[in-house]
């Protein structure tokens, strides 16, 4: 810059004024205040505004609970604003909506005139409470070891009786079309009159206080050993100051009749002293003083029953006091795949998915990890037009059980077959829980209820067009094997999957693979593929060969690689 004798040359750059060498009179110090203050500028307002970072990065001790909006002041990627930017803030976490502002401004004490960060929009929390803990649902043996109206639900029609499979009886809000005796009578019992839900409270008789507006109940039911218990109280209201104290004497009044009783009411209170929406924390009340209300009806759809989750009471002094609540409903289910990890679809009424109509519907719960499940087999038999050789390949084995698994809607490692020669007969067998066998067998009895409707089953197979002759064999549900024998531990504790090949109808080969687990010893294995090949034990030469009735041998590694551990 030249200003007459003298030239002082100023380098600078966005971010600071350098000299290279003093200016030299007053006209030089005020030229190089003059462009310190034109380049001054807030540097990084994504990282350099307090409390502000990005995901990746924070430069605050105090943790960067906040982030830039991207706006046309702003933004993530810039290296800085002049002064007098605003740039607008908002929570990292989205679900706080609120939002505020910081403004690039001057230090008026520094020569170099740099900028800093000052806020001026309302200060940010962004702290949020943590989610409510999702509640865990306590075992049970009858409706008295349950809290409040929860009732002992089971999942074998017998309440109380627990089940043999993985789900064991909870206690449970959620009810499917609630039976009569879980409900309030809609007026006030009889003492000593029969009642089937023992625990249930009922209130009658809502009685409100002119000069307050507080309204209570009066009577009061509970259902105890199978009998109502009633009693009844008194409501003592404070006198209305615009009335004159009462000179007659005041004696208890006596119980109304039965018959006069208004229904049930589990919340009475003057509705029309309660705003219509619930009001705002804090702001003036000009109802009854601690007069409460409910609002915002959550209602949970598995089980049909509501509740309020805003609750509201009035301070005259500090104003509305308003507790919000959260219902968590238990999550309900048609089969396990819909419950989370660990979790088991449980259900009353022996048929997965169906709801019940008693008290109960399916939920996903954890059950009792101690009962396993009991297992049925559903099977049956189709016949196959060609040959053994040309059906019996590992690929035509795995379509075929990818077929009989989507069909029957079930595991594929539930489903195993077996084929045997002549017309080709496939014989197939579905291994489930005993209380999902009935729909298993009725769904596969659907799906092959003619030879075209099988063989339309089998049209997924694509690595060979397989056409169904008949049915030799109709889905049956049979009792579930027995357990195989337990493990010799004095072996070198590998175990093999061991199948055959046999003498079939009129010399033609059968093949049958079956699954064994724990085979310890070698005079161990051979009894137990003798077993399974139904051959004596001579025949076993050695672990892998058997002499056939039909002179073939055949290799156990072979067959090795078509099973599949369906059983396992």
């Amino acid at each position: 810059v030249h200003h007459g004798r003298t030239a002082s040359t100023l380098y600078y750059s966005p971010s600071s004024l350098c000299f290279a060498c003093l200016p030299r009179g007053p006209e030089d110090m005020l030229v190089a205040m003059m462009l310190a203050a034109s380049s001054a500028f807030c540097s990084y307002p994504q990282w350099l505004i307090p409390g502000v970072g990005t995901q990746n990065r924070c430069d605050h001790e105090d943790g960067c609970p906040l982030r830039i909006i991207n706006d046309a002041n702003c933004s993530d990627d810039l290296y800085g604003v002049f002064p007098d930017t605003v740039c607008h803030v908002e929570c990292a976490d989205v679900r706080a909506s609120a939002t505020s502002s910081f403004t690039c401004a001057l230090r008026e004490s520094s020569l170099y005139a740099d900028g800093h960060w000052i806020l001026s929009g309302l200060p940010l929390n962004c702290s949020l409470s943590p989610p409510p803990p999702t509640p865990t649902l306590s075992t049970c043996t009858s409706d008295d070891e349950c809290s409040g109206q929860e009732g002992c639900c089971s999942w074998d029609n017998e309440v109380a009786a627990h089940t043999v499979g993985v789900c064991g009886e909870i206690c449970l809000l959620g009810v499917f079309n609630p039976p009569d005796s879980k409900v309030c009578p809609a007026t006030g019992p009889l003492p000593n009159s029969e009642c089937q839900a023992p625990g249930l409270s009922c209130e009658y008789d809502p009685h409100c206080c002119a000069a307050t507006g507080l309204c209570s109940n009066t009577t009061y039911a509970t259902c105890t050993q199978n009998f109502w218990q009633v009693a009844i109280s008194d409501l003592f209201c404070p006198l209305d100051e615009s009335e004159p104290p009462s000179t007659t004497t005041t004696t208890s009044p006596s119980p109304p009749s039965r018959s006069a009783r208004p229904p049930y009411n589990q919340n009475p209170q003057p509705r029309s002293t309660c705003p219509a929406t619930a009001p705002i924390p804090g702001s003036t009340c000009e109802v009854p003083e601690a007069l409460s209300c409910e609002y915002d009806l959550v209602c949970c759809e598995s089980s049909g029953m509501c509740f309020n989750t805003t609750f509201a009471t009035c301070d005259r002094l500090r104003g509305w006091g308003v507790a919000m609540s959260v219902i968590v409903c238990p999550a309900t289910c048609t089969e396990d795949s819909e419950c989370a990890t660990g979790l088991s679809c449980c259900n009353w009424d022996i048929h997965l998915g169906a709801a019940t109509s008693g008290s109960c519907a399916e939920v996903c719960n954890l059950g009792m990890p101690d009962a396993p499940a009991a297992l049925s087999t559903v099977s049956f038999a189709l016949e196959l037009a060609g040959d053994l050789s040309s059906l019996d390949t590992v690929q035509v084995d795995l379509e075929i059980r990818q077929a009989i698994a989507a069909a029957a809607s079930v595991d594929l490692s539930a489903v195993a077959v077996s084929f045997s020669a002549g017309s080709v007969i496939v014989r197939v067998s579905v291994r489930v829980r005993a209380a999902d066998a009935p729909r298993v067998r009725s769904t596969m009895a659907m799906q092959l209820a003619t030879e075209s409707d099988a063989t339309a089953v089998l049209s997924a197979v694509r690595a060979i067009s397989l056409v169904v002759l008949s049915i030799p064999d109709a889905p049956r549900i049979s009792s579930p094997p027995a357990a195989p024998p337990p493990a010799d531990s004095s072996g070198d504790g590998t175990g093999v999957i061991v199948g055959g090949v046999v003498g079939g109808v009129g010399g033609a080969a059968v093949l049958g693979l079956l699954v064994t687990a724990g085979l310890r010893t070698r005079t161990k294995r051979k009894e137990l593929l003798a077993t399974a090949v139904n051959v004596a034990l001579p025949a076993v030469h050695n672990i892998g060969e058997v002499s056939m009735a039909a002179g073939q041998r055949s290799s156990i590694q072979d067959l090795d690689s078509k099973a599949s551990l369906p059983f396992v």
